[in-house]
């Protein structure tokens, strides 16, 4: 199969639909059962890759609902019993699975399935099971997550040319993409890497640990690239261990999943330091803890040296999240910081105490922040005032506009101000409480 063979082939009356309540019912899956068998799952999940949903929910006592376009949707229509989910949950990650999720752990994975009409018609999904509790006891919840089989293009990602440059030309760095769940982050890495894969000027060997394996570089004719996938931890135990033996594989580009732990840090700047170009996310919700977040994965006695390790390794820390367009869809909304030296010696003449304050100048010196990506998107008629307004406050800023308006409603402005400057000086207020308890 090659990259065109398997784009989807969604019918004709279910793209671009815009839903509400009064055509809500046009969602619902046709010819569906009162009861569902195990096997079912598959016709579910292709109805709901036709649709283009975001995600798919399961629960005891629900009907099954889609997101799109950050609204909720029933597909189905009668509410699932506890078999039914048991049923799925054995069809889709196998027979053991119940026993795990009884013994308290979720089970994570990913599935490809294809509509038995159309074998050209293929979806890949990530899936998550957890355990819980409902009225009748013990219970389980399906998240399922819809993955684009066709892998964007790296200008589909519409990036700032300086930052695709960036992203693309490490020079033996590491490259940081951070963002919440769900915010895209897997994405723009795959552009990334296919980008690579694309190209015929790369001579590139690409060795991935992901958890789970979400796009498939396979499905890439590349004519001088190729990229090795492993699955964490079917296929190999650990992030760190799988940077670790990266390294022995003579690879040019390594990518790993997720930093979640001090060795995955650390064998991450061990691999850009010998010559390779590391790829990575992280869970913060900007630039201004990312650097934070990973020296706090070490004990205090190595934070120190820990830091200056990572800021002389990072070459570009890029943080998304996605917000709605005045189409009712979603776009990326970006914050960058490219380092160089003038980056280097702010971070690294504040020590790692005051770590995040000099982050914080940093992002207002050199970098290109939410807000101005914001101010951006608003000019050229992406989102709306109401989106761009949200964004400001959520950074710690109240437009004058606001304050107006807050008066007329008769809010208390002060108390919106005084919102404001607390969230502009919270970084400091925690390092210095960090401070304190190092002390104690």
């Amino acid at each position: 199969m090659t990259e065109n063979s398997q784009i989807n082939n969604t019918p004709a009356f279910l793209k671009n639909k815009a839903y509400n309540e009064s055509n809500k019912h046009e969602l619902l899956m046709p010819n569906q059962k009162m009861r569902f068998e195990g096997k079912d799952i598959e016709d579910i999940l292709v109805y709901a890759g036709q649709l283009g949903v975001k995600d798919i929910n399961i629960k005891v006592g629900m009907k099954i609902m889609v997101t799109l376009y950050e609204k909720r949707w029933a597909i189905t229509r009668n509410p699932l019993q506890l078999f039914e989910v048991v049923e799925f949950i054995k069809h889709l990650s196998g027979e053991s699975a119940i026993g795990t999720l009884n013994s308290g752990v979720p089970v994570d994975g990913a599935i490809t399935v294809k509509n038995k009409d159309n074998l050209q018609e293929i979806y890949r999904f990530r899936i998550n099971h957890t355990k819980e509790r409902g009225l009748e006891g013990a219970s389980y919840q399906i998240t399922i997550r819809y993955i684009p089989m066709e892998i964007p293009k790296l200008s589909d990602m519409l990036l700032p040319k300086k930052l695709e440059h960036a992203l693309l030309n490490l020079n033996y760095g590491i490259g940081i993409v951070t963002g919440a769940t769900g915010s895209g982050k897997s994405t723009l890495l795959a552009a990334l890497i296919a980008e690579f894969l694309r190209r015929p000027e790369y001579h590139k060997k690409i060795v991935t640990a992901e958890s789970p394996v979400e796009f498939m570089y396979e499905l890439i004719e590349s004519e001088h690239s190729f990229a090795s996938q492993s699955q964490v931890p079917e296929d190999i135990v650990s992030f760190a261990k799988a940077t670790e033996n990266a390294m022995r594989r003579a690879p040019n580009i390594i990518l790993i999943g997720e930093s979640r732990d001090k060795e995955t840090v650390k064998e991450s700047i061990t691999s850009a330091t010998t010559g390779h170009d590391v790829y990575t996310t992280l869970h913060t919700n900007g630039f201004v803890n990312t650097i934070r977040r990973m020296v706090d994965f070490f004990p205090a006695n190595e934070q120190n040296s820990i830091t200056s390790s990572l800021i002389e390794s990072i070459k570009v820390v890029v943080s998304q999240r996605l917000i709605p367009t005045v189409e009712g869809k979603l776009t990326a909304l970006r914050e960058y910081v490219i380092f160089d030296e003038n980056v280097k010696n702010v971070l690294l003449s504040g020590g790692t105490d005051k770590l995040t304050y000099s982050s914080k100048l940093v992002l207002e010196k050199y970098g290109h922040s939410f807000v101005q990506d914001a101010q951006e998107k608003l000019e050229a008629g992406i989102i709306s005032k109401e989106t761009y307004d949200s964004i400001l406050f959520s950074q710690g800023f109240v437009d004058q506009e606001n304050e107006e308006q807050a008066f007329k409603e008769n809010k208390d402005v002060e108390i919106l101000k005084q919102i404001k400057t607390l969230t502009q000086n919270q970084t400091v207020l925690m390092e210095a409480i960090a401070e304190v308890l190092k002390k104690q």
